[in-house]
């Protein structure tokens, strides 16, 4: 039955399918190919699952739906049983969690072999009984289109999308038996859910009276799932400031005068009224709660998303001024409410202007990270700002799309690097998840074969996956790696001794690793940077041979092993004032 089950796929308008082959399902992936459907072969269940995890999110918005429109398909991933899915459970959950779509199909024991302790047996559907799948089940003969069709329809459920899971016993795959299949034209269109009039009507008489009040529009990264121009649309209306999440970037330009990022800390903490837009009051938010270096104590949040879980989390006042709907759709319904010439502003500024407060935030901001990136020495080493303020020079935002993975790699490349393009910059998420980046990267090439893929990761985060570079040098993916070798896990240590090596730190790694010889090895580009001067160059040098020649690059790029001190995270640093952090 793989062959039938492979034109299912095929029927579905499934394109693409991640995975590593193993006794049963090799034959799935070799049916697969014969339908056409490119089957990605990785090295390790756990960077495949993280690569078949975000290709949908990209796939669907470039190639597909592009803005919220018509149909969306699932990504899928192939794996064996067993330890196959324990080893994909991390780009299960990062799907989940993220409210990716995602179909996995295991290979399990044949039927006469079930409690007998079977190759590889394991009941999977007990052990992802505490996931929050959206389906689950197991193939039959007689189901085999309609659980399919099932699998893929609710995992693609608007902005609440999450995972499907379809065990696939051995002897249905080697059952050679071949039967007509009933393929109905049955695509997965998503309906758009529009807001309750009279929820419309007491949150335009709520803004209204309260239009005195300073109002901020945080944007998160389900809102890329409705049409965005109804976003812009709505920000240069009413003249409102706005603030996006990491993975939000893009969606309204970051380049636009209204983007209070720079100022993040202020803007928050001096809100009256926050509007929440396919955003989390997560931990990235900082729960929603109020305090000295959070939100603005008695702050009223307004929130809006089709995803009924998210209105009322965190959120103080629960889901009084909340709206389940499309986000588009709403914002809408709020434009078409409020009265003519209506601003949401404290102060009536002039449009595309900030107040003069918090435009010196911003400029006292931007210098301080000038002089980072410009003076900062480290001992002969460059920083972190140091690196991307010459990278900034060279990369073209449009044509780029720009992977970041790792603690400080991460962190300040999201204050570094801004963008006007929606989907251009993808990090971690909302797991802050090690170990994505090749796996993004990979995903990133695949869906958007015309634009430049840039992966910055840590040295740390790129063990997770580095095996992977086989993978991109096989499928002749033209990727740019530059790998931030601060010689350590958050910093390094100058004093690293590989003569004692149970004396180092728990947080040190290989002094000056080469990763660039290794990547030699695994059929990539390599090359040893430290000075900064040269970092322009290669870089230049290896964007070429990505897009003309569909080869690999990999960068080590040597920079400061930084602070030494305790670890912490910025969100977690509760006794300072953070209305000047970048």
């Amino acid at each position: 039955m793989s062959k039938q089950f492979a034109r299912i796929l095929k029927h579905h308008g499934i394109t693409t399918v991640f995975g590593i082959v193993g006794i049963p399902v090799v034959e799935i992936a070799e049916q697969l190919q014969d339908e056409n459907i490119n089957f990605i072969s990785m090295r390790n269940e756990q960077s495949s699952s993280y690569a078949a995890s975000i290709y949908s999110y990209l796939d669907n918005y470039y190639n597909n739906s592009n803005g919220g429109n018509s149909q969306k398909k699932p990504a899928v991933l192939l794996v064996v049983g067993g330890p196959g899915i324990i080893h994909a459970l991390a780009g299960i959950y990062n799907s989940i969690m993220n409210k990716f779509p995602l179909l996995v199909i295991a290979g399990t024991v044949a039927k006469d072999e079930e409690y007998k302790m079977g190759f590889q047996e394991m009941d999977h559907l007990s052990m992802l009984q505490g996931f929050d799948l959206k389906f689950k089940g197991n193939l039959t003969w007689e189901n085999m289109e309609r659980i399919t069709y099932l699998a893929i329809k609710n995992c693609c459920n608007g902005n609440n999308n999450g995972v499907s899971f379809l065990n696939f016993p051995a002897d249905l795959i080697q059952d050679t038996r071949v039967k007509d299949l009933e393929l109905t034209h049955c695509h997965n269109h998503i309906l758009q859910m529009g807001p309750d009039p009279n929820q419309i009507d007491r949150i335009v008489k709520f803004l209204t009276k309260s239009s005195s009040l300073q109002t901020l529009l945080i944007i998160g990264k389900g809102a890329i799932n409705t049409d965005i121009t109804k976003i812009n649309e709505f920000v240069n209306k009413f003249q409102l400031p706005f603030l996006p999440t990491p993975m939000a970037k893009g969606i309204v330009p970051d380049s636009h005068p209204l983007n209070v990022s720079v100022a993040r800390s202020f803007a928050l903490k001096n809100s009256d009224i926050i509007i929440v837009i396919g955003a989390r009051l997560n931990w990235i938010l900082h729960f929603g709660s109020f305090g000295k270096t959070k939100f603005k104590p008695g702050c009223q949040f307004i929130q809006i998303d089709n995803d009924s879980e998210v209105l009322g989390w965190n959120n103080n006042q629960g889901n009084e001024n909340c709206l389940l709907s499309d986000i588009g759709l709403a914002l809408d319904s709020i434009s078409q409410k409020l009265p003519l010439g209506f601003k949401f502003s404290k102060e009536k500024q002039e449009d595309n202007k900030l107040s003069n407060e918090i435009q010196k935030i911003i400029e006292n901001n931007t210098n301080k990270l000038r002089l980072k990136q410009r003076y900062d020495h480290n001992n002969g080493a460059p920083s972190y700002e140091q690196v991307y303020y010459k990278l900034n020079q060279v990369i073209n935002d449009k044509q780029t799309i720009l992977v970041t993975e790792g603690a400080n790699t991460m962190d300040i490349a999201r204050i570094c690097f801004q963008t006007d393009y929606p989907l251009h910059r993808l990090d971690c998420g909302t797991n802050a998840t090690m170990g994505i980046g090749i796996g993004y990267a990979i995903a990133s090439k695949l869906a958007v074969p015309d634009k430049l893929t840039v992966l910055i990761q840590g040295d740390s985060a790129f063990g997770f996956s580095g095996m992977e570079l086989e993978t991109i040098s096989r499928f002749k993916l033209g990727i740019v790696v530059i790998i931030m070798n601060n010689s350590g896990i958050y910093h390094g240590n100058e004093k690293f001794n590989p003569m004692e090596p149970y004396s180092n730190k728990v947080t040190d790694l290989t002094y000056n690793c080469r990763y660039d010889i290794m990547a030699q090895g695994l059929g990539c580009n390599g090359y040893l940077v430290k000075d900064l001067n040269q970092l322009q160059s290669v870089f230049h040098h290896a964007s070429t041979l990505a897009m003309e020649k569909n080869q690999c690059s990999v960068i080590n790029m040597i920079i400061s092993p930084g602070k030494q001190g305790k670890l912490e995270f910025a969100w977690q640093n509760k006794g300072k004032q953070l209305n000047t952090k970048l």
